[in-house]
């Protein structure tokens, strides 16, 4: 296939930097947010994974969240993942049981 599943910003603002994820994520691109993930945990402030434009998610991006709530766990600063509410990707979340290992914004409040 061409053409991505899937579009990874990274920002900052407010000292916050954000990986923005737009499209789908699945076994065929999920090295690719991987990758992002890791740039993004390098960043000195605040990280959010801002998954509101996911519409959606297989089990190799619901792993690849996991390792990434384990590598915020290690950081100095704060980390959390934003899904957009009554969507599919926070039911994932809330199904994971993800809230219990990073902050999850998004799910009718903070979970954490």
């Amino acid at each position: 296939m061409s053409e991505s599943l899937a579009t990874f910003v990274i920002s900052e603002a407010d000292s916050v930097s954000t990986l923005s994820v737009f499209g789908e994520v699945d076994m065929s691109n999920v090295q690719d947010l991987r990758f992002n993930l890791s740039r993004l945990a390098l960043h000195k402030f605040m990280i959010r994974l801002d998954l509101t434009g996911v519409a959606y998610m297989d089990s190799h991006a619901i792993q690849a969240m996991f390792e990434f709530a384990t590598i915020a766990q290690t950081r100095p600063n704060a980390a959390e993942v934003v899904v957009g509410p009554n969507s599919v990707v926070g039911d994932l979340v809330t199904l994971t049981q993800l809230s219990d290992v990073i902050t999850v914004r998004g799910l009718g409040g903070c979970h954490s």
